[in-house]
């Protein structure tokens, strides 16, 4: 059985179902010949070391519902920070930082997250979303911050009635409505994650949310296709914190500016990505999982450095946004004619 939130219902079941077996045109789109990898600055080889580099500075925190100013009816989002986040991001031509959306709710004193997760029992030969279930559940919020990089709560815009969110949550938690792997918001038999929370929030005053459009890039229309996925458009979680309030940002290990640059970085790889750009221009396949390629650690590294650097010098989080940004600029560069395939930047 595999579970995680948000897509992994859809698409990453495929992908981290190590029984599963990718078709000859998915697995193409992940694989580069090595004059395309040097071309793209995304040699094999090192993942191992850059990962050590990524995380010797972490200093884990334990997590603490009770410091933080919780109430039911705030909007939790959150972000694994791992290579199914950032393939997420690449879905909708919009950006949004978080892959994940919940409600949250005070119950007998205990913070509970309520948000829609798929699982999946793949099978050899058959397509993994034929084969997913799950649907809105309800988990204590210490147990859903496990395995989390970045958690945050955010209590939504002033005319949304938060008593009337949480039973909306509840009245599907108790209707028992299942995944919608395929991810059609015209049939609110099934959900998804931010379409839970964005008819949640309609449900409750807020306006209605119409999604962002897919992004139109023939790789990954590659794998859609294969799971027979055929949404033109996708709520995501940036669009149901629209006129919401920041209340806090959790992370075992990240500071305040280090989560800044990760959704910085996440953001220069997202615009980078353009038509023709290939999911193996930032992933590689090792047989039973996605991974980013090397050059993409070493990238998100950096970025967390700087991070760190801009919030020992006292700078504001749009210096930290600057910094990364110019990063990228030695990372990665645009190509003659716009086009923002990921190739090495001019020197390296």
């Amino acid at each position: 059985m595999f579970q995680h939130s948000y897509l992994v219902g859809l698409v990453a079941a495929c992908l981290l179902a190590a029984c599963v077996t990718l078709p000859a045109r998915v697995a193409g789109e992940l694989a580069l010949d090595q004059a395309d990898a040097t071309r793209s600055g995304f040699a094999s080889g090192t993942a191992g070391a850059i990962e050590l580099r990524a995380s010797a500075a972490r200093q884990d925190r334990r997590f603490d519902a009770s410091a933080l100013a919780l109430a039911s009816g705030q909007i939790v989002v959150s972000e694994t920070g791992d290579a199914m986040s950032l393939f997420f991001s690449l879905f909708t031509q919009d950006f949004a930082p978080w892959v994940h959306a919940g409600i949250l709710a005070i119950e007998d004193g205990v913070p509970y997250v309520y948000d829609v997760t798929g699982t999946v029992w793949p099978i050899p030969g058959v397509r993994p979303t034929a084969l997913v279930g799950g649907g809105v559940r309800r988990v204590p919020l210490a147990r859903f911050v496990r395995g989390k990089r970045v958690v945050g709560f955010y209590t939504p815009a002033p005319e949304v009635d938060t008593a009337a969110l949480v039973g909306f949550a509840r009245m599907h938690h108790a209707r028992g409505t299942p995944f919608d792997q395929y991810f059609d918001a015209g049939d609110a038999s099934a959900l998804y994650c931010t379409e839970f929370v964005a008819l949640g929030l309609q449900a409750a005053g807020a306006p209605g949310i119409v999604g962002a459009p897919m992004r139109e890039n023939t790789s990954l229309a590659a794998t859609l296709d294969w799971l027979q996925i055929r949404a033109r458009r996708l709520i995501i979680a940036g669009q149901v914190l629209r006129a919401a309030h920041e209340v806090a940002i959790w992370s075992p290990d990240l500071s305040r500016a280090q989560v800044e640059a990760y959704f910085a970085a996440k953001r220069e790889l997202h615009q980078r990505f353009g038509v023709n750009a290939r999911l193996g221009h930032l992933f590689r396949w090792t047989g039973f999982t996605l991974a980013l390629r090397d050059e993409v650690q070493v990238f998100f590294a950096d970025a967390l450095a700087a991070g760190a650097a801009r919030e020992s010098d006292g700078a504001a989080l749009v210096d930290v946004q600057r910094a990364v940004a110019a990063l990228a600029e030695g990372h990665l560069h645009r190509p003659p004619g716009g086009e923002a395939a990921l190739v090495p930047a001019p020197g390296q």
